[in-house]
């Protein structure tokens, strides 16, 4: 019951934005059915009979048959010759400009069996073509069905048997041909072992292929490298102490002898990678050492600058003097010097072993040549061979299906009503659930990301484990009440006392009885003008449930309670808050406290305490001596003293004179008060010891 309150809760606070959303999906859905093509569907029947053919065996032989006869008309109705001729006699008829093409009959043609296995259903679902209606698109349903009879009479006509005949004489000589081609090419490869020299030949070409590649990646290698070297020198100074380090270390003997060993080892692994693969164990060796050399070079060229740090006087030495970043760039330049001289050591080598390879393809046997000659005289006499047998076949094929004794349209295609698509009702009710879905999920996702406190189960799970709260509860209280109101409740002798008024204040009552709870304070956890109104409903329905009860003011703001009585421009408001109050009897002005009570409201229970002059703070008001002398007279006076107190985050006094109290109301107001404030509040509490005997919620119009 409590989780679907809580949804009740979120959907009624947040109604106008779930309505707005709901409101724009399903506008977008109209919209998207409103501007979406119109589909239109006609269709016709077609009546197919073959001819009477001599069938033994028993009536399912037949029907099968049948079946397969029928199945070979819609692939004739599917195929794009009976398309093509379809679109060149629509276009004859209703002018070359009219815009249809076969792709668009192909797609939107669907033919299926009826109940009768002799009838074929043919289908023209599409939007009309662009700029025509759709009274057209059984012209064009009919047209496409005569081209579909025409070119089956084409098919068994005496023309189409002449030209099978003369496939199958095409077809025989060339059977002969291949037959001679496929001789002299097998005698050929007997008498020069050809496979071999295909081997060879294969193995040559592959090697160049890798061999390309390598020189590209090194082409691109190189670029780089030489770009880097040049971007390098621009960032380090030009200083003769850098020229001369590079100089020296350019003809260093150590550095020099590595490079070389460097640059041979690359040239043997670059002969090597065009013969075997990087994973071959020989591989695997080079670049272990390959990578055991640059080691040593690094190591070389760091030890050099060091020598050569030590031996220049170091007020005009630039290595040690410079940043490291210098000393890096110094040392960046040789190291690229040198990938640089391996990379073109590597491309020389392969330039040479391309090179090779080139000079093996040019002497090539003429045997080679006249084996290729042979070879595509037998790939073009296959090739002809397999298109006649590949035409002959379709012609039989087409003269099988197209032997139908009786071929006729049954029930022609009439002019479409309304479209098949859109379909209005089908997707506004699938834009009214996705909108109720999609605004619900908004809805929630907005509600659980809103940090702001907006319903009072809320505040339930904030008041379960802090020790403070034992008897702390919600108080889902009616909307905060106008000024007005206020003062016609003051000035009347009875008033009705909402349920939920009633409820707080039984349970105040309880408490009072139980805990001794007698001495309450009222804060609002954030500062709002009218928040005192609350405190004032809740002193007049205490009296008019019939108990003694003073409200004593402590806030010397602007919002003060004592502020606001004064501007409900009641007779007793002039005198509230121009006479004496509390600070007056603390301070010793007032010397009867008599003298600073005054009727809240006209019930007799009631009274009220102004705060009077702001002369003190509420912190030391209540740790006045004079303090427990007023606490002695209100005691035996009244059932609750109530404390109106200013906000938690206005001024600390709130948490002074909560030290005192048996215990505090916070009030808190949705769409203005904040989680963390009310948390923040709590725990304050907790810090000082004081009981929360519970939390007011009051939406504020």
């Amino acid at each position: 019951m409590e989780a679907g309150n809580k949804y009740v809760y979120i959907l009624k606070h947040h109604k106008w934005f779930a309505l707005t959303l709901f409101a724009i999906v399903l506008a977008a859905v109209a919209g998207f059915t409103f501007t979406s093509p119109k589909i239109y569907k006609v269709a016709a029947d077609v009546y197919i009979a073959p001819k009477p053919v001599t069938i033994t065996g028993n009536s399912y032989v037949f029907a099968n048959y049948e079946y397969q006869m029928l199945n070979n008309q819609i692939e004739i109705l599917r195929s794009d010759e009976v398309a093509q001729r379809a679109v060149d006699t629509i276009k004859d008829k209703m002018g070359q400009d009219y815009p249809i093409n076969k792709g668009y009959l192909q797609s939107s043609i669907r033919v299926r069996k009826k109940e009768n296995a002799s009838i074929l259903n043919v289908e023209l679902t599409a939007s009309p073509p662009p700029g025509k209606s759709a009274k057209d698109m059984p012209k064009v349903l009919m047209t496409y069905l005569s081209a579909y009879r025409s070119y089956l009479q084409e098919s068994n006509s005496s023309k189409a048997r002449a030209e099978r005949l003369f496939l199958v004489e095409e077809l025989a000589k060339a059977e002969g041909l291949l037959s001679d081609a496929s001789k002299n090419l097998e005698a050929f490869q007997s008498q020069n072992k050809i496979y071999s020299i295909d081997t060879e030949i294969n193995q040559l070409i592959s090697r160049q292929d890798r061999l390309d590649e390598q020189n590209r990646t090194l082409n691109t290698d190189i670029a780089a490298v030489s770009r880097e070297i040049t971007a390098t020198k621009k960032q380090l100074p030009a200083t003769p102490e850098y020229i001369n380090f590079i100089a020296r270390l350019e003809h260093d003997t150590e550095t020099s002898n590595l490079r070389q060993n460097i640059i041979t080892l690359e040239k043997e692994r670059a002969e090597w990678a065009s013969k075997i693969t990087d994973a071959h164990p020989k591989m695997m060796a080079m670049n272990q050492e390959l990578e055991k050399l640059n080691v040593l070079l690094q190591n070389r060229l760091n030890t050099f600058a060091r020598v050569y740090a030590n031996e220049t006087v170091p007020a005009l030495n630039a290595i040690t003097s410079g940043s490291s970043s210098d000393v890096n760039l110094a040392t960046d330049i040789i190291n690229n010097k040198i990938k640089l001289e391996s990379l073109q050591a590597k491309k020389s080598t392969i330039a040479g072993s391309m090179s090779q390879i080139t000079d093996k393809l040019k002497n090539v046997p003429e045997k080679k040549l006249a084996y290729a000659e042979l070879k595509t005289r037998f790939d073009m006499a296959q090739d002809k061979y397999i298109l006649l047998q590949k035409r002959l076949d379709e012609a039989q094929i087409l003269e099988e299906v197209s032997k139908l004794e009786r071929i006729d349209v049954i029930k022609e295609a009439g002019i479409p009503g309304r479209p098949i698509k859109p379909d209005w009702n089908k997707n506004l009710t699938a834009g009214v659930m996705l909108g109720i879905c999609f605004a619900l999920f908004a809805v929630f996702v907005r509600a659980s990301m809103d940090k702001t406190l907006l319903w009072p189960f809320q505040l339930h799970g904030m008041i379960e484990d802090s020790p403070v709260t034992t008897n702390a509860a919600v108080f889902d209280l009616p909307t905060l009440p106008s000024k007005a109101a206020c003062a016609q409740m003051m000035d009347k002798t009875n008033f009705a006392v909402p349920e939920p008024y009633k409820r707080l204040v039984i349970h105040l009552e309880n408490l009072s009885k139980k805990e001794q709870v007698r001495r309450i304070g009222v804060i609002p956890v954030s500062p709002f003008a009218e928040c005192n109104i609350t405190t004032i409903a809740l002193g007049l329905y205490l009296t008019e449930l019939s108990n003694k009860m003073v409200l004593i003011d402590t806030d010397y703001s602007n919002n003060a309670l004592t502020r606001l009585i004064g501007r409900l421009g009641l007779p007793v408001s002039s005198g509230i808050e121009n006479g004496p109050g509390l600070s007056d009897y603390l301070s010793g002005d007032a010397e009867d406290f008599v003298d600073i009570i005054y009727p809240l409201g006209k019930t007799v229970y009631g009274s009220f305490i102004p705060a009077g002059r702001p002369i003190h703070e509420a912190g030391f008001q209540f740790s006045h001596k004079n303090l427990g002398q007023l606490e002695a007279n209100l005691s035996p006076n009244y059932n609750f003293v109530l404390y109106s107190l200013s906000s938690l985050e206005k001024s600390f006094d709130s948490i002074a004179v909560g030290r005192t109290l048996d215990g505090v109301l916070l009030l808190v107001h949705p769409g203005i008060t904040q989680l963390e404030q009310v948390n923040r509040a709590i725990v304050e509490l907790e810090s000082i010891g004081c009981p929360l005997l519970g939390i007011m919620y009051q939406p504020i119009e």
